[in-house]
């Protein structure tokens, strides 16, 4: 009865020691799953600041050359650089935690 006891107690021991193995490899894949998530999105981020330039661009180029100002095109521009802007703070809030 007492070498079953023991046995038991082994067994148990592993057990545990295996969970806390299997829940360290979970949040790693989790972990890793989220950076490459965030890398993903930084790139789409980057997408989207370059379309907001060009349209940035696109009005002040027409400005300079005396043409009437794109009040609209603007106003989008200058929205979607805050909208990055707002974007690339959380994700980099998000990676440094």
């Amino acid at each position: 009865l007492e070498s079953e006891s023991k046995r038991v107690k082994e067994l148990e021991e592993k057990l545990e020691s295996n969970l806390n193995q299997l829940l360290e490899s979970s949040k790693n894949k989790i972990y890793s799953d989220l950076e490459a998530e965030f890398k993903g999105l930084e790139s789409d981020i980057r997408g989207l600041d370059s379309i907001a330039t060009k349209l940035l661009e696109f009005s002040n180029d027409r400005k300079n050359k005396g043409f009437e100002d794109h009040p609209f095109v603007s106003y989008v521009g200058n929205e979607l650089l805050q909208a990055i802007s707002r974007l690339r703070e959380r994700i980099d809030n998000n990676l440094l935690d």
